[in-house]
């Protein structure tokens, strides 16, 4: 089998069904196609990963991909069903995003017997780029990807349904006297009416804004370590910025690369844990005091000169000098925002439109932490739950 057989559309979907389902043999009649359907071809016919994404509560399986055949039968090795059809399109509460926020405010809405649905662009949330966490409680030590793993696998087993698609607008309508929210998305072109909706949609990588930037994007500039590290394997590396997230993409790097140079623009400001880790790691050096004039290169980066006229040569920049809250929707909603954009909540994370809660990182708390989060994002549910009560 090869990539023909199995083709993307990006931009459509239809209905399917699986007809049986026995062992390594998947047989299918009808088909389905949707933009997440993801496989590794390149491993042969037989060993497809499926990976399909949502949840019915009927569990009547939609397969995300095309198949060139109305009826076919394909030998798996293994099938991760992680996608169901989504046949409902009113609910209780929307929560939109799926990180350490919104995960743990589905799991609440469900004990409170809401009916419940997660919209995710991106399943775990920004945590999950992250090398290792180790502020968690209940996990010692856990990489990004595996607590962002083990949030959703609290979701699913609670029967609520996760939607891989893009919040596009949310706007809120009123019928026979009471308020409800309409919710449409952009990739699957969906259209939720919703009685609460909370906003845990996180933030964003802020850019430094230096010349080179935008043109060496994926050409030697990122902002994850984790993500990109590898490409930079035995190669000098710079990091810029002094936070403790600066310091936790330097010890990634550092394991990787053959030199990596911490730029800071005043002092490093880590966690005294991490800033002693960084310090005592050979292969990293902290220049404090300096900010990038401009990132140079080619095809790809070569060097990056500094606002003193030093230019140090590097094969790549990774840029870590804070977030930008996501928070778009929630301003289209009328929600106030603080100075810089975070949603303004309460101590039960209501925002001053009545049914709309925010959680996480999007928020003004001061302290952005994934607990923090998780706190916040029950809460939402709680308050959803009292509203939901009180006008419904």
């Amino acid at each position: 089998m090869n990539d023909s057989t199995l083709a993307l559309l990006s931009q459509k979907e239809h209905t399917g069904r699986f007809s049986t389902y026995s062992g390594d043999v998947l047989e299918i009649e009808n088909y389905t196609s949707s933009p997440f359907f993801r496989t590794s071809s390149e491993l042969g016919f037989n060993s497809f990963e499926i990976r399909i994404f949502g949840y019915s509560p009927e569990c009547s399986f939609s397969l995300c991909f095309y198949l060139q055949k109305e009826h076919i039968k394909l030998n798996l090795n293994k099938v991760v069903l992680l996608y169901f059809s989504m046949e409902e399109n009113e609910y209780d509460i929307i929560i939109v995003g799926g990180g350490c926020a919104g995960y743990p405010c589905a799991v609440y809405a469900k004990r409170f017997n809401l009916k419940t649905l997660v919209i995710a662009k991106e399943r775990g949330g920004l945590i999950t780029t992250t090398h290792l966490v180790e502020n968690y409680p209940g996990f010692i030590s856990v990489t990004g990807q595996e607590l962002g793993d083990a949030l959703q696998a609290h979701v699913v087993a609670n029967d609520v349904p996760i939607s891989d698609d893009q919040v596009d607008s949310i706007e809120e309508v009123e019928e026979n006297g009471k308020k409800y929210f309409i919710v449409k998305t952009g990739f699957l072109k969906k259209e939720y009416k919703t009685k609460t909706v909370v906003l845990a949609t996180g933030t964003k990588h802020k850019h430094l804004g230096a010349p080179g930037e935008a043109e060496f994007a994926h050409k030697g500039v990122s902002y994850c370590a984790t993500c990109d590290g590898p490409f930079f394997r035995n190669k000098e590396a710079i990091i810029v910025g002094g936070s403790d997230s600066a310091a936790k993409e330097a010890m990634v790097l550092s394991s990787i690369c053959s030199k990596v140079t911490m730029l800071v623009r005043s002092k490093l400001r880590a966690e005294p844990i991490n800033a002693d880790r960084v310090r005592a790691i050979k292969n990293i050096e902290i220049i404090e005091g300096v900010q990038v004039k401009e990132i140079k290169g080619e095809k790809t980066v070569t060097s990056v000169l500094l606002d003193n006229d030093v230019e140090l040569p590097t094969s790549c920049v990774f840029i870590a000098i804070g977030m930008l809250p996501q928070s778009g929707l929630a301003k289209e909603l009328g929600v106030e925002l603080n100075a810089i954009g975070e949603v303004k909540i309460d101590r039960l994370s209501q925002t001053n439109v009545e049914g709309v809660y925010s959680a996480g990182d999007v928020t003004d708390s001061e302290w952005k932490q994934g607990i923090i989060g998780s706190a916040e994002g029950s809460v939402a549910a709680y308050s959803a739950f009292e509203h939901i009560q009180k006008y419904f």
